[in-house]
């Protein structure tokens, strides 16, 4: 008798077990597109999908055996899970994850030599940073979002910050000192650009919707111009004030000299 129930039990629990990884294998997708490999997995349709889709935002859908992308809509099964793209050479070109069509946490793209091309951070269909690599693995370009900072910048990397339309760059060499900084508005150079050497501010320009207008140069040079005038003035005035008392002395001396000789005559009388 226990051994029927065990049986028995052993018979009904099985579909459960077996249930997570068959559902898993029914959302598995695999096709060619664009000369690439693609394997990645579809949301449930258990899963509550999206009400509301944002407009600023690029969704990825599977329908017809093709991924497409598209702001603000879909009109297929949205992409969930892990992502993997191929060369036709078997190497890896791209891997990531969905989370309800929409990318999320760390993206890698790789070269057909399997070398590291860039990694992107993504945060609910957001990129928030981006680093390019070299085929050594050195960073020599990064780019981030508003308030976001790297632990880390190596070989003249470039930092950028975005937020509304507006952009500062930092320019830092392999030390990570600071460069060059740049504000950007619209895709112009608008506001200031400061120039630094060993990290010490040397030079600030402004720009104005992408036309320099003022120049520390310019300051500076007037700056030297009004120092050399008013130090040409002070020696002018110094040279007066020290030929005036010699003047005078010539002018006071024989009076005060005459007037002591007359005294002296005068007491002498």
């Amino acid at each position: 008798m226990k051994s029927l129930l065990l049986f028995l039990l052993m018979v009904t629990a099985f579909p459960i077990v077996a249930q997570k990884p068959l559902k898993e294998f029914y959302l598995k997708r695999r096709l060619t597109q664009g000369g690439l490999q693609y394997e990645f997995s579809v949301l449930d349709e258990d899963k509550r999908g999206i009400f509301h889709y944002k407009k600023n935002k690029y969704y990825f859908w599977y329908k017809a055996q093709a991924v497409m992308v598209t702001q603000g809509e879909s009109a297929g099964i949205l992409l969930d899970g892990e992502f993997e793209s191929f060369y036709n050479n078997g190497q890896l070109y791209e891997k990531g994850n969905f989370k309800r069509g929409l990318k999320k946490g760390e993206w890698m793209h790789w070269r057909n030599d399997g070398s590291l091309v860039f990694v992107e951070d993504w945060s609910k269909g957001e990129l928030k940073a981006k680093k390019w690599y070299d085929k050594n693995g050195n960073v020599f370009k990064a780019e981030q979002v508003w308030g976001y900072e790297l632990s880390k910048n190596s070989a003249d990397t470039l930092v950028i910050q975005r937020m509304s339309g507006k952009e500062n760059r930092y320019y830092n060499d392999e030390n990570g000192k600071l460069l060059k900084s740049e504000q950007w508005k619209d895709g112009k150079l608008h506001g200031k650009i400061r120039y630094y050497e060993n990290g010490k501010h040397q030079k600030t320009e402004k720009y104005k919707r992408g036309e320099l207008i003022s120049s520390s140069d310019d300051v500076v040079e007037k700056k030297k111009k009004d120092e050399k005038e008013e130090s040409e003035g002070e020696k002018k005035k110094r040279s007066w004030f020290k030929r005036k008392p010699k003047e005078e002395t010539k002018e006071t001396e024989p009076k005060e000299k005459r007037s002591l000789f007359k005294r002296k005559k005068e007491e002498n009388q």
